[in-house]
């Protein structure tokens, strides 16, 4: 039941940053005459990861549709996919564990001062993890909740690339994906 609760309090809290930041917005646009185009400030972008070794695959593809609210709120979100392959020796014979993993994910982003950005993320990814046992697994919603930050290097009219740190405030080391809370990441936008 509290995961639950973190979940529906982790998604609260996005729609109210979401719909605070598109307030502000309507209140800068009050003052201009011409309405921008959605495609004008929209951007896509996201993260592609490949790796591969004898014993361990991973690839992730996770595409992004930005846009830009104002000069300094971005929200955005899309899918993700993660796949996993583990390999194993158990008594001289290969084992192999595969996993799917895939969701959705929005967020918001605000520039602060040159470079630097606060960045927020709500995903809710399906994934395989271990029971309490540990015996077997099941199938089943992870939420996480980042909060985090970055440097942005702004390319063209709407591009960018960047790096950033997250910290995942609902982290399960039993049922999250990841293995830790804090997540690096690359962006790119285009």
């Amino acid at each position: 039941m509290a995961m639950h609760m973190k979940f529906v309090f982790s998604l609260l809290l996005s729609l109210i940053l979401t719909i605070g930041v598109y307030a502000q917005e309507t209140q800068d646009q009050g003052n201009t005459k011409e309405k921008p185009r959605f495609w004008d400030r929209a951007s896509f972008g996201g993260n592609f990861s490949f790796f591969s070794s004898r014993e361990f695959t991973f690839i992730e593809f996770s595409p992004l549709l930005a846009y830009s609210l104002n000069q300094r709120f971005t929200v955005g979100g899309g899918p993700i996919y993660i796949y996993t392959k583990e390999r194993y020796f158990f008594g001289g014979s290969p084992v192999s564990i595969r996993s799917n993993t895939y969701g959705g994910r929005s967020f918001v982003r605000a520039d602060l001062a040159g470079p630097l950005f606060a960045y927020t993320e709500l995903e809710a990814a399906n994934t395989r993890f271990a029971t309490i046992d540990n015996q077997t697994t099941e199938r089943g919603w992870v939420p996480a909740l980042y909060l985090g930050g970055g440097v942005l290097q702004p390319f063209g009219r709407r591009g960018g690339i960047g790096i950033m740190v997250l910290y995942d405030l609902l982290y399960d080391n039993r049922r999250s994906y990841n293995n830790s809370p804090v997540t690096y990441r690359m962006l790119f936008f285009f």
